[in-house]
């Protein structure tokens, strides 16, 4: 845990995260298509973070897909 390497690598990652998130959020808030689209992907990629990223991805992809959200953002 103290090896320099790994501090500015978790560093990175963190602001990419970070950057990542705002992006989705300000795309969802000002309902833009591509904000949508972001955040479905992210979705995608939760899906191998088993066993809750799993179930929180599958309930928010069905959500999205049973209340027709898509329809919102055209």
């Amino acid at each position: 845990m103290t090896d320099p390497h790994f501090d500015f690598s978790f560093s990175v990652f963190v602001v990419i995260m970070i950057t990542l998130h705002l992006l989705v959020a300000a795309g969802i808030l000002s309902k833009k298509r591509w904000g949508l689209a972001i955040f479905k992907g992210y979705l995608y990629l939760l899906l191998i973070g088993i066993p809750i990223g799993t179930y929180i991805a599958q309930r928010t992809l069905k959500y999205i897909k049973l209340n027709e959200v898509d329809k919102l953002y055209k």
